[in-house]
């Protein structure tokens, strides 16, 4: 032990005196360490830590349902209906069943409103995950009734955000939408029941679908599927017993209301729902960006590596003398392992610095907002950050002390220490090593870069810079559709008066959000072509809509004030589905039979340019307009788009002002352009690029660092080449360092 000691003391400060040598290689390791611990503790949220304030999560489990049917395609879906949650009830595989909706609400009057999110859940649903309250109560079965109270559960990050962690928040009253709820409770700090994004606040299912959330029939449509359901698992009953028994009761609820709609099987999930294998995206990507930075950290160990053989060389002589009085092989390789173990230390201690910086990186593009505030350095991350420290120490170390400590270093000792630079084929090895898991990151690199032009470069179809989407959540002043599309009319002529904004249009949808499906014929066509992403769907919308999103008209005319209030009924065709229904015919002038049979024929008067429904890598979609009635008592969800002369992000902020001012009665409304509304399914893609772009900068400094070192280590070594280390003219000097 004692000779342990003296060479841990002997080895401090040896690095002491090298504090170059020892901050360099110290930096090298803390970069490959940082990275492997970010990736790690981002993978360890997705898929590892369980959910907080959730008992045994291993028994819980969330319900996903699997369709098949001609006009959708195949799919699975994590919402389901209603009267489905009522069939599952029976289930006696499940010693609980809960659901859940997620929606946005409006918290405050006027201009002090905020947009939060609002899960309605049935009242076993906290019972079921087996949380407890921070504070005062959650919520009960007796609170789950149409005419039950309204109350609310906040979570700890809105008492704490929004009412600044108030002791006596219990009991106090907030105008939620058009009505006043009452604080029963706080959820504790980061419980979120394993949803990739949080709620702000908890209200019972039943008094919030009496909002609209649902529908007036929610209780009874099995076509609107809109909660999402999780289960606790009975004792002794296995995931897919309790799946074959969730199968049959559904499928038979079905078929006795004749309305299967293609389902075909439950399927069970794990309780986070960031595991699940239908929102498995920034896992998948945390995945392969964690492989990556496991190769940048094995270049940093060969690198070091490389840097601890050419510090041996120079050292040759300390250690021919040692062994020359006695020093075992044994001693001196334990002496130069515990230094590289040293650096090793040092730089995953200063790993963990670069991880704490990289994770928030990480956190703000792979993850939600509420989940990047969970991120943090627990005992399972700090015990991988333990292993890669000893992994780099191992990797690092090993190999130059058997090469330094077990060579033949008589010849030092009768040079007087002017041992020539011979060649080495562990260096040779080492560079060899570090150009191959380079070469991996290169190919890897221009595969996201690859990848993310051929996405900026898609079509999508509509103008970026000078697009704005101005939303508001109608059902927070209990409006009706027609209300609704009044307050948006209002808001409409508002903002094109308002300086910048050049033209605007209503739509019921919105790119890259909700789309809608109804019965459709086409006289002449027996059955429809069908798309591998289901439809054709139908989008209602006002005059001027196409010149406002820049889908230009191929063939034909547009919409007019006038097809909104006069019959015949017109529609204009997306250039896709022009194709595909009408091949090698004029469309124009035809007829749709759109809503089932009995309906009129509703005339094609257009065709216009494909764009977005979803995904900017989708596969072409069926889409079709029709006029937005002014009437229509229907339309409840509607999207104000609006095209500005400057860039859209200039416009903005005044304009929301402007529109709120406009439909007071209409508690929060939200403007943002539309390239701030794409940036988000961007970001993946751009993720790659820039972390493997920071591994090159990294890469640089340490083929600046093993080059300098390998340089100085040349002078220093002596002999009759000494000076070609100042000149650099060598070819060998040259490659020396990588």
């Amino acid at each position: 032990m004692q000779q342990f000691l003296d060479d841990l003391r002997q080895a401090a400060r040896g690095l002491t005196r090298a504090r170059g040598f020892t901050a360099t290689a110290a930096l090298t390791l803390a970069l490959g360490i940082g990275a492997v611990t970010a990736l790690t503790s981002v993978l360890d949220l997705l898929l590892f830590r369980p959910p907080v304030g959730v008992t045994a999560p291993e028994r819980v489990t969330r319900l996903l349902f699997h369709f098949k049917n001609p006009q959708f395609g195949e799919w699975t879906n994590p919402g389901v209906s209603y009267p489905d949650f009522t069939d599952l009830q029976a289930a006696k595989g499940f010693q609980a069943l809960a659901a859940q909706s997620r929606d946005q609400g409006s918290l405050g009057r006027g201009a002090e409103a905020r947009s939060v999110s609002v899960a309605g859940v049935t009242g076993g649903y906290f019972g079921l995950l087996g949380a407890t309250p921070m504070m005062g109560r959650l919520l009960t079965p007796e609170d789950d009734r149409i005419d039950g109270p309204t109350v609310v559960v906040l979570s700890e990050r809105l008492w704490r955000t929004g009412f600044g962690s108030d002791p006596a928040i219990v009991g106090r009253t907030l105008p939620l939408n058009d009505r006043v709820f009452t604080v029963v409770g706080v959820t504790p700090k980061d419980f979120d029941g394993g949803d990739l994004e949080g709620a702000d606040l908890w209200v019972p299912l039943n008094v919030w679908s009496a909002h609209g959330i649902g529908g007036n029939d929610f209780a009874t449509d099995r076509g609107w599927y809109w909660v999402e359901l999780s289960a606790r698992l009975a004792d002794g009953v296995t995931a897919e017993q309790a799946a074959a028994e969730a199968t049959a009761l559904v499928r038979a609820g079905r078929e006795e209301a004749k309305e299967t709609n293609g389902f075909t099987d439950v399927l069970l999930a794990p309780a986070l729902e960031s595991a699940s294998p239908i929102t498995s995206a920034p896992t998948e990507l945390a995945q392969g960006l964690a492989a990556m930075s496991l190769l940048v950290l094995l270049i940093a160990c060969a690198n070091v590596a490389n840097l601890l053989l050419a510090r041996g060389l120079v050292r040759a002589r300390e250690f021919a003398v040692r062994k020359a009085l006695g020093a075992g092989q044994g001693r001196l390789v334990r002496q130069l392992l515990l230094e590289g173990g040293l650096i090793a230390l040092v730089g995953g201690a200063a790993g963990l610095l670069v991880a704490t910086w990289g994770g928030a990186l990480l956190a703000g593009t792979l993850l939600t907002q509420s989940m990047a505030e969970r991120l943090r350095m627990d005992p399972r991350v700090l015990m991988i950050a333990g292993a890669a420290t000893l992994l780099a120490a191992l990797v690092s170390s090993l190999l130059p002390a058997l090469k330094v400590a077990t060579g033949d270093l008589t010849p030092v000792l009768k040079e007087g220490g002017r041992a020539g630079y011979s060649r080495s084929r562990l260096r040779a090895g080492l560079v060899v090593a570090q150009v191959a898991l380079s070469v991996v990151l290169v190919v890897g690199a221009g595969l996201f870069v690859r990848s993310l032009r051929n996405v900026l470069g898609i079509d999508i179809g509509y103008d970026r810079e000078h697009i704005i989407l101005v939303n508001a959540d109608p059902r927070a002043a209990g409006f009706d559709g027609l209300q609704t599309g009044q307050a948006f009319d209002a808001m409409l002529a508002a903002a094109l008066v308002y300086p910048g904004v050049e033209s605007g249009a209503l739509n019921n949808g919105e790119p890259f959000g909700w789309s809608m499906a109804v019965s459709l014929r086409i006289p002449g066509l027996d059955s429809l072509p069908r798309f591998s992403s289901g439809g054709p769907y139908i989008q209602q919308t006002t005059a001027d809509y196409f010149r406002t999103m820049g889908l230009p008209l191929l063939r034909g005319r547009g919409f007019t004030d006038a097809d909104r209030r006069e019959q015949p009924a017109v529609a204009v065709l997306g250039a896709t589905m022009a194709e595909r229904y009408f091949p090698g015919q004029d469309p124009i002038g035809k007829c749709l039979i759109i809503g089932g049979a009995g309906k009129p024929c509703t005339e094609i008067i257009g065709i216009a340019k494909n764009g977005v429904r979803y995904s900017p890598q989708e596969e072409p979609q069926a889409i079709y307009y029709v006029p937005l009635a002014p009437t229509d008592t229907s339309t409840r969800h509607l999207t104000m788009f609006l095209r500005t002369r400057g860039p859209a992000r200039d416009v903005v902020a005044g304009l929301r002002v402007a529109l709120q001012t406009a439909a007071p009665g209409l508690p929060y409304v939200t403007a943002r352009s539309l390239g701030e509304e794409l940036e988000p399914r961007y970001q993946s893609h751009r993720l790659g690029p820039r972390c493997l772009g920071c591994t090159r900068w990294r890469r640089s400094g340490w083929r600046g660092s093993g080059c300098m070192r390998c340089w100085r280590t040349r002078c220093a070594g002596g002999g009759r080449n000494s000076a070609c280390g100042w000149r650099w003219g060598r070819r060998r000097d040259r490659w020396c360092g990588w």
